[in-house]
């Protein structure tokens, strides 16, 4: 295990040697798209009364040059309601 960062607290796990593990150490931000997704799984989740995790447990995430992108992201809908 490598670094685990939330918020300013960064917990290391010393018996990583970034050798027979496979992290690689790199630090990565989330894109707008990624945000977005996420948004809308909360948004979904608050909608539902479920649980985010499983949500984002199922998240196929991607590098690229604008930051993480999430592959699979939440489908919110909606019923349309007409005015009368």
């Amino acid at each position: 295990m490598g670094v685990i960062s939330i918020g300013e607290n960064v917990m290391e796990d010393k018996n990583c040697k970034h050798e027979s593990c496979g992290c690689t150490n790199q630090k990565f931000k989330l894109s707008k798209q990624a945000l977005a997704a996420f948004m809308m799984a909360l948004q979904m989740c608050l909608m539902e009364e479920i649980d985010i995790v499983q949500i984002m447990d199922e998240f196929e995430l991607q590098n690229t040059l604008d930051g993480l992108i999430v592959l699979n992201p939440p489908v919110v809908k909606f019923d349309k309601e007409e005015n009368a």
